[in-house]
């Protein structure tokens, strides 16, 4: 029911600084009661505080920023019916955003041998654009019928979109669509990863464990503690990868992958030797 469009930009002198602008349909005509929502975006690439406007009957819009520091800030406008636009980085405090067309897209959800998963709460995000984070990403979530299918109105056309099970311990795997307009998903328990990593028999602490997993791929982070341990939870089950990044100052050691499988619900035990060949 609710479609956006984004840009980022940054203000060299954010104090005390106002936003304004107009929202526009993709025919040029002003969008009355769109939502304008602008988000501070921290180098760390955390959200720190957000605020909003609703555009009046041509269209305008008036936001006050909240002060950022580095002043990067996000805008994004929502309204029925219209999709994302290519992103833009602009340096101005007046922005007219123009939406786009969008369609309809229905996700059906079934489990393993087929049957139709109901009221699972599934949310649809845009993937971010490159000048921001993945994870970064506006969710609309609604839960399935009694058929597996829940729709979507604002699918952007010709741009990214995906979909993730909002409940705990339930992740998607995208399975082959044939028709326009449906994707289909099974629903599959999370699975856990355990482990221990060391070097020469002896524990490596302080270190990033990187986990990619799922389809598409998600990245998942985990750092070992003072005795070598990491844990990473809500893993997609099926093939993963490990990366051991960043070696310490008292433990050098160069990147290592490795690669394991791992079953619907399954917590998966992993002793890591560093010093073992490949």
């Amino acid at each position: 029911m609710i479609a956006s469009a984004t840009w980022s930009f940054v203000l060299a002198n954010n104090s005390g600084t106002t936003l304004t602008g107009r929202v526009l349909t993709p025919e040029g005509k002003p969008a009355a009661g769109a939502y304008v929502g602008v988000v501070v975006l921290r180098s760390n690439s955390k959200l720190k505080a957000q605020t909003q406007a609703v555009t009046d009957q041509d269209g305008n819009y008036r936001i006050s920023l909240p002060d950022s520091q580095p002043p990067t800030y996000v805008a994004r406008a929502y309204l029925a019916g219209y999709g994302v636009p290519p992103e833009a980085l602009t340096s101005t405090t007046h922005l007219t955003i123009r939406l786009a067309n969008s369609e309809r897209t229905t996700v059906r959800v079934v489990d393993a041998v087929g049957q139709p998963v109901r009221s699972l709460w599934i949310g649809s995000y845009e993937l971010a654009g490159r000048e921001l984070p993945d994870k970064f990403r506006l969710h609309l979530a609604r839960p399935t019928d009694r058929l597996g299918e829940v729709s979507f109105d604002y699918v952007p056309v010709g741009e990214s979109s995906a979909f993730e099970a909002c409940d705990r311990g339930v992740t998607l795997r995208e399975i082959a669509t044939t028709t326009q307009g449906l994707r289909q998903f099974v629903a599959e328990q999370e699975a856990k990863i355990v482990g221990t990593l060391k070097l020469n028999d002896q524990p490596v602490p302080n270190v990033y464990i990187a986990c990619q997993a799922g389809s598409p791929k998600r990245s998942l982070p985990g750092r070992t503690d003072e005795h070598g341990h990491f844990e990473i939870n809500h893993v997609p089950p099926g093939c993963i990868k490990l990366d051991a990044i960043g070696s310490t100052r008292s433990t050098p050691f160069p990147d290592a992958r490795l690669d394991l499988t791992a079953k619907q619900g399954e917590t998966k035990t992993v002793q890591w030797d560093l010093s073992a060949p490949g």
